[in-house]
C-alpha cells in the first residue's frame, strides 16, 4: 500500500510540470495519511474499543487476574478482549494506521493478535470436543450399562 502511494505521488510529480508537484505530491501523501489513520481510529472506537492501544497491559492484567475472578467473569472478560471481531478490528487497523505513517509497535500488537488466535482455536476445540465427542462418549456409556 505504501509503494501504491508512492507511486501516486511520484507520478504527480512527474506529470505536472507548472512547479506545483511537489506540492500536490504533499498534500496527496498528507491527505492519504490522514484519511488512513481517521478510518484506523474510528473502526477500534466504534467496532471494537478493546482493540486500542498495544493490548499487551490488558492482557497481562488478565492472565493476573483470571485466577482471582470466578471462571464466568473471567471467560466473559476473556472473550471481550480476545474475540474474533477485536482481533480483526486490530489487524485491519493496524495496517491502516502503518499505511498512514503513525509509529506503532510490534511486540505488543503481536501478542495481542497471537493470543486472540490462540483464544479462538481453543473455542473452537473445546466446541468440538462439546458436541461432536461428548454425544459419543455418552451413547457408549448407555450401552455399556
Amino acid at each position: 500500500m505504501t509503494d501504491w502511494k508512492l507511486s501516486i505521488a511520484d507520478e504527480i510529480v512527474a506529470n505536472n510540470h507548472t512547479g506545483k508537484g511537489v506540492a500536490l505530491a504533499a498534500f496527496f501523501m498528507g491527505s492519504m495519511g490522514l484519511i488512513a489513520a481517521t478510518l484506523s481510529a474510528c473502526m477500534v472506537v466504534f467496532i471494537a474499543p478493546p482493540a486500542e492501544a498495544s493490548g499487551l497491559p490488558q492482557l497481562i492484567v488478565y492472565m493476573a487476574e483470571a485466577e482471582l475472578m470466578e471462571e464466568r467473569k473471567a471467560l466473559e472478560l476473556g472473550n471481550r478482549l480476545l474475540e474474533f471481531r477485536v482481533v480483526l478490528v486490530k489487524i485491519f487497523a493496524l495496517t491502516l494506521a502503518c499505511f498512514s505513517g503513525l509509529a506503532i509497535g510490534r511486540e505488543g500488537p503481536a501478542v495481542h493478535i497471537g493470543a486472540g488466535f490462540g483464544w479462538i482455536v481453543a473455542k473452537c476445540v473445546i466446541r468440538y470436543i462439546l458436541n461432536a465427542l461428548l454425544p459419543i462418549a455418552r451413547a457408549h456409556r448407555s450401552h455399556s450399562l
